[in-house]
């Protein structure tokens, strides 16, 4: 970003600058800024207790937003009022996709945390057996723990689905079906850990019983615009032909956070005065800004850190106690990738793009040798 942004001072890539300073200082302040953040989280997560807190600090934030979401959709209390003129559950977001966005990723990781609470919870009860009631020790609070996230991973689940956005709940799902079939690969292995396959069977039927309701029905409203032309649907596909125009015309950028001021003139018909700030689509959006070269540097910098993180995390060998904390933050960050192919959140929206950080760096961080 800082050579994109030298090679443009000093004329080297000729491009139209109008505005580009006053957009370049806010946007890479916060690029910046998340990169300083994953990296302190991965070294203060080197102590488990440290990465523990963190992972459970964070897991509280996603509860507290998604119990604002739901309070905002239901009461005149939250930003919903303010901004958002549909049905749909935003939080203290401008919009349920922004909301989604950040949920989609607190769900993967509370995931996570809850299949390594349940497994001790349910050795456990394994082990004490009749004499749970009448032999209690401060061991007893793993039952309470592992009922407490279900109990935050329920309200996330459900605001979630109320926040109406489809990208968010397809990466959701999706990662979340791939970490659960991760864990029951490794209950097959590992035999102290299968009795936690019941409570995880009870927790989505639980699940699926309390969205019945007006959750599913958000939900199943969005999904079946997915087949019809909707408006949403129709400006994104716009959108993303006007931005592919301005790639062929620009294959070196046109400057970190210039799109807003380059897209008028590519912008297709039926806009009118409206304004397009975002292409939705951050690797769109990054490579209209950026260019060809400078994507492929980016790709090439998330592929290494990801590929390396996937490696350590599915080594056979490993055998800490909060390598499933790390998994449910490497598939949180996966999910946050994938919705960034409809949506902008990891370009503009900085409580998204400061818990992806929190969860990359948890993600990348190792155990210190005991």
């Amino acid at each position: 970003l800082f050579t994109h942004a030298i090679l443009l001072h000093f004329g080297l890539i000729t491009v139209p600058r109008c505005g580009y300073y006053a957009a370049l200082q806010p946007k890479l302040f916060l690029w910046v800024s998340c990169a300083a953040l994953a990296w302190a989280i991965s070294r203060i997560c080197e102590c488990r207790k440290r990465l523990r807190q963190i992972a459970v600090l964070t897991i509280v934030a996603g509860t507290c937003e998604a119990l604002f979401g739901i309070l905002g959709l239901y009461s005149d209390t939250g930003i919903f009022n303010v901004f958002v003129r549909s049905m749909r559950a935003a939080g203290t977001f401008s919009s349920g996709n922004s909301f989604g966005g950040f949920l989609a990723i607190s769900t993967t990781l509370t995931l996570g945390s809850a299949l390594l609470s349940f497994s001790k919870a349910s050795k456990h009860i394994k082990q004490r057996g009749s004499r749970l009631l009448h032999l209690a020790t401060r061991e007893d609070y793993r039952i309470l723990t592992a009922a407490a996230f279900a109990a935050s991973l329920l309200v996330q689940v459900t605001a979630l689905l109320l926040s109406g956005s489809r990208g968010a709940m397809i990466s959701t799902g999706l990662v979340c079906l791939l970490l659960l079939l991760w864990f029951a690969i490794h209950a097959k292995q590992q035999p102290e850990t299968k009795h936690a396959l019941p409570l995880i069977l009870a927790l989505t039927l639980t699940t699926i019983a309390l969205g019945t309701g007006g959750a599913f029905a958000v939900a199943s409203q969005r999904m079946q615009q997915l087949g019809s032309a909707d408006t949403s649907t129709l400006s994104r596909l716009a959108i993303w032909k006007g931005s592919c125009e301005i790639v062929r015309t620009y294959p070196l950028g046109v400057g970190f956070g210039s799109l807003p001021n380059i897209f008028p003139a590519f912008q297709p018909l039926g806009f009118d005065a409206n304004r397009v700030y975002h292409a939705h689509n951050d690797y769109l959006e990054l490579l209209v800004e950026l260019g060809i070269p400078g994507m492929l540097l980016l790709i090439l910098v998330m592929g290494i850190l990801l590929s390396t993180t996937a490696r350590r995390i599915c080594m056979k060998s490993s055998r800490s106690r909060s390598l499933w904390i790390r998994r449910g933050a490497f598939l949180a960050c996966l999910a946050a990738l994938i919705h960034a192919s409809v949506d902008f959140n990891l370009s503009s929206r900085p409580g998204v793009m400061a818990l992806f950080a929190i969860s990359l760096g948890i993600a990348l961080s190792r155990s210190a040798p005991t």
